[in-house]
């Protein structure tokens, strides 16, 4: 991950190498796969909805780390979920 740490330590100042739309078109062919063999890929189907989410909130041609961003921004104010208290 060194090599990504400018890219989430500074997102608007770093070039983009892998952008957020690019990602999540490689994870609808993912799972399109993984459907037509029949497997279950909860994990990948809820990363490529906070793709979108963040591509949404017009992030979609930034860099991948943007998702850190975007999770920051909608954390709530009185801090992080906790794991068990998640939807």
């Amino acid at each position: 991950m060194q090599y990504k740490q400018a890219a989430f330590l500074q997102p608007d100042e770093t070039p983009v190498a892998f952008s957020l739309e690019l990602a999540a078109k490689d994870m609808a062919h993912i799972l399109a796969l993984a459907d037509a063999v029949g497997a279950r890929m909860p994990q990948a189907e809820l990363n490529r909805s906070m793709l979108l989410e963040a591509a949404s909130h017009g992030r979609g041609g930034a860099d991948l780390s943007a998702v850190a961003s975007h999770l920051r921004a909608s954390a709530p104010e009185d801090g992080p979920i906790p794991v068990g208290e998640r939807p």
